[in-house]
């Protein structure tokens, strides 16, 4: 196997050992060193056991046979370092360690999910009840005579009060490494969502343009989060953010 062939197998079997695991560049440099030296002690052992292999056979009188030599009794030896027939010396084997098992895959928590669309669910009542009121809007060319109202209807969504209180959710143990993931893409939604409503309610066309791409990979992120926090797309917070993302 060449050096090239190599680093791709042990990084191969470093991320399918492993799935858990981010594979950094230390962790294949590491591998790819403790791979090096196992080759070059198995080389030289075997380089050994040849060598030991012709000075035996030139003691026994080479082919045609010769006077018989004693053999020399084999040399004291540790208990820790076994020794082979040749009377050659290895180092022990090193225990091996099984790698711990993958963790297990998450189960959404229904009851969390239920609370959080529970909050988002004002703002979407709100727009049930209030409709857009500009038919007309195309965010892909705003006019500065829209863009105020766009910044007033939007705010009294109201939604920086309900990522804040999504945000003081409490969430058990056993939910806390992965609802994160749904809270913090909210929290970035609404981060740009009120850079967007600032450059509307000063009529800014340009920067209300300039903040469409970043707040469209923000609302993707939270959609995200929510689908591996058990939140659907039929649900209050999903239909939340898509509700903005289509006026927008």
């Amino acid at each position: 196997m060449t050096d090239s062939e190599m680093d791709i197998a042990s990084v191969f079997r470093l991320a399918t050992d492993r799935p858990s695991r981010v594979v950094t560049y230390d962790d294949v440099r590491q591998r790819v060193q403790r791979f090096q030296r196992r080759r070059a002690f198995a080389a030289a052992t075997l380089a050994v056991a040849a060598l030991g292999g012709v000075v035996s056979f030139a003691l026994a009188g080479g082919p045609g046979g010769g006077p018989n030599v004693p053999s020399a009794s084999p040399p004291a030896h540790v208990d820790s370092e076994p020794v082979t027939s040749s009377g050659l010396a290895f180092p022990p084997q090193v225990a091996t360690t099984t790698a711990p098992p993958p963790p297990a895959p998450y189960s959404p928590n229904p009851a969390l999910a239920k609370q959080a669309n529970s909050i988002c669910q004002r703002g979407v009542a709100y727009e049930l009840a209030h409709p857009f009121p500009l038919g007309a809007f195309d965010p892909r060319h705003p006019t500065t005579k829209d863009l105020p109202n766009f910044a007033t209807y939007w705010r009294a969504v109201q939604a920086q009060a309900i990522v804040k209180e999504l945000d003081k959710m409490k969430v058990p143990r056993a939910d806390a490494g992965v609802w994160p993931n749904f809270t913090s893409g909210m929290d970035r939604w609404y981060a740009l969502e009120a850079v967007q409503l600032a450059a509307a309610q000063a009529s800014d066309v340009s920067a209300f343009l300039a903040v469409r791409e970043p707040l469209a990979a923000s609302i993707r992120e939270a959609e995200l989060g929510m689908t591996i926090s058990g939140i659907q797309v039929k649900d209050a917070c999903y239909v939340l953010i898509r509700s903005y993302q289509e006026h927008s």
